[in-house]
């Protein structure tokens, strides 16, 4: 049967994506998904279809496919994607080998039907396409009429860059302004984080500019439609205005992340760099990846460690990590693991497994991250304030407590709504060294007030206080500390 299958499934596959060539040929059911001017595929074949995808561990087929469901099959083929979907994922989760550190999914889930004109975009000279203003941004029906790519919509490719737009506007118009395309990805200098999260998307593309002005592109799968109101599956506001700043450091206003950067680059140790808690998508590792590996572009990665470890303790989100890290050709700087941040026992055995080797002779003697990313983690920022919270005992334990001259103290970068800050810890273990608002990436309010959003730097201080005759006097608390709550990726309700 496995011939017959996939040719039923491809052939389903080309008559799906006819549907937007055709156009007003089609006939309409509300129980049907027209492929012909004689042809109806019930929504049951349509859900049918996903299922084999997610069966064969081709999540991201499934996803593209998906883009062409009509809003009637909607309930149904999500139903079936998410049950045949968590299915496969604890699966994969129960046959991963307690000694293998690798990643749950990356034998499994990396066949990315996105390497297209979407997820292979580059940019072969300077990018034009017209920035459309806040008030036409976020009209009802502008992103469905201009941008989206769901079914109703073609794909359409202009000078071998991906555009979403509707197959009936090429022409001179709302969505072609004086000939020049609108801009449908998510970039700075453009109000586009307006229109974050689009919940139904199952593929968005972010522009970052890095320090050197060098533009990259962030293909994006979401599971959008097919998982719908899942936080921890699609993009989020606070996790963008992470990524703008991780990719470009200094024009964000964060120089010691540059400094950590390079300290890196000049390290005889070939250990992980950052942890990113609640990854979600995996959208700023990968920004993070492309910053470090442009910064030491002269310098090539090749130890046995990749630069960041990307972690969430949802299944879902980490899938779409694997599947996103590997679409934009990062699998092998970024490593996706499961970890859930409130349980310290879980964050002690992550650190211990890439810097539990490292001897106290050694010089870089109690190592640990130089770096922690996390954004609108919720619980997991509150009551700072005091020094047993569960974000300062995770803290403690990933972030290295070197004081040594030749290596920069260790930093946790946060973003996080400006009405809830966090504080430092009242045991001066760790200390603020700045705030920036979300202003700095442009992302000002619809009304273009002050943006909600600001990342909070914190620096690790370096003092003998915390240790007693036994070590940590923290690490001892955390390692006895039940688990708070199960973390979940990046998400704003």
């Amino acid at each position: 049967m496995w011939i017959p299958v996939r040719f039923w499934l491809l052939l389903f596959l080309r008559n799906a994506l006819l549907v937007v060539s055709s156009g007003s040929d089609h006939q309409s059911d509300d129980d049907g998904w027209p492929l012909s001017s004689s042809t109806v595929v019930s929504c049951s074949d349509a859900a049918t279809a996903i299922q084999q995808f997610v069966k064969d561990g081709r999540l991201s087929a499934a996803r593209s496919l998906a883009q062409t469901i009509p809003p009637q099959c909607e309930k149904q083929v999500s139903k079936a994607y998410m049950e045949e979907a968590d299915r496969l994922l604890e699966t994969a989760l129960a046959a991963k080998s307690e000694d293998d550190g690798s990643s749950l999914f990356q034998q499994q889930l990396v066949t990315s039907s996105f390497k297209s004109d979407r997820a292979q975009a580059t940019i072969d000279d300077a990018w034009i396409c017209s920035i459309v203003d806040t008030e036409t941004l976020v009209k009802g029906d502008y992103w469905e009429k201009c941008c989206s790519s769901l079914w109703e919509y073609t794909v359409t490719a202009a000078n071998n860059r991906s555009l979403l737009l509707p197959h009936d506007q090429h022409q001179p118009g709302e969505c072609f302004p004086d000939g020049i395309p609108v801009c449908c990805e998510f970039f700075q200098g453009s109000p586009s984080h307006l229109r974050l999260p689009v919940l139904r998307e199952v593929a968005i593309r972010l522009r970052v500019i890095l320090d050197d002005r060098e533009i990259r592109f962030l293909a994006l799968e979401q599971d959008g439609l097919l998982r719908p109101f899942d936080v921890s599956t699609v993009q989020w506001p606070a996790g963008y205005f992470l990524a703008l700043c991780v990719a470009a450091p200094i024009k964000c206003g964060i120089p010691q992340l540059e400094t950590v950067l390079t300290s890196h680059s000049s390290s005889s140790h070939h250990h992980p760099i950052a942890i990113e808690l609640g990854s979600g998508i995996g959208a700023s590792s990968m920004a993070l990846a492309m910053a470090t590996l442009s910064l030491n572009s002269q310098v090539q990665h090749s130890g046995p460690a990749p630069l960041i470890i990307a972690t969430d303790h949802s299944l879902q989100a980490l899938a779409l990590s694997t599947a996103n890290v590997a679409a934009n050709s990062l699998s092998e700087a970024i490593k996706i693991q499961r970890m859930d941040h409130f349980d310290m026992e879980q964050v002690q055995q992550l650190k211990e497994s890439y810097f539990g080797g490292v001897s106290s002779d050694d010089d870089d003697e109690d190592e640990g991250f130089s770096l922690v990313l996390g954004s609108s983690l919720l619980s997991f920022f509150v009551d700072t304030n005091h020094p047993n919270a569960p974000l300062w005992q995770a803290l403690d334990i990933l972030l290295h407590n070197n004081s040594k001259p030749n290596k920069p103290p260790a930093l946790a970068l946060l973003v996080h709504g400006k009405v809830d800050p966090i504080h430092p810890p009242s045991d001066g273990s760790f200390r603020l060294v700045g705030r920036i608002s979300g202003d700095s990436v442009d992302m000002q309010t619809r009304s273009s007030a002050s943006s909600d959003f600001e990342l909070s730097i914190f620096e690790r201080c370096s003092s003998s206080n915390d240790d007693d005759d036994d070590g940590s006097s923290r690490r001892r608390r955390a390692s006895s500390s039940e688990p708070v709550k199960a973390a979940s990726g990046e998400g704003e309700l």
